[in-house]
């Protein structure tokens, strides 16, 4: 075996064991995300993201292209979720001052 074909192997175990750990951490998650809602009927969590896993990055480490990716869809929708926020919470105030 050469010294290519070896480092070859060596990734596609690190591959094999993250999907390997990623099923860990599906199934929990997922039955989290069919139980547990905040009081306004919203999922407490939308993503492994969000409780630290984040299996993409660690792939792109593995394949030597780990490079920041900014998805702008992602930053639109957590801008919209942080002015609904804001708003119930403006509404709210104003129907309590009433």
């Amino acid at each position: 075996m050469t010294l290519t074909e070896w480092k070859q192997r060596i990734k596609a175990h690190r591959f094999a064991y993250i999907e390997a750990e990623s099923l860990f951490y599906q199934i929990p998650f997922i039955q989290q995300l069919t139980t547990i809602t905040d009081k306004d009927g919203y999922y407490k969590y939308k993503s492994l993201k969000e409780i630290g896993i984040d299996l993409e990055q660690q792939r792109s480490v593995i394949d030597g292209k780990a490079k920041k990716k900014i998805n702008k869809y992602i930053q639109l929708h957590q801008r919209a979720e942080r002015a609904r926020k804001l708003a119930k919470q403006q509404m709210s105030q104003q129907k309590g001052g009433n």
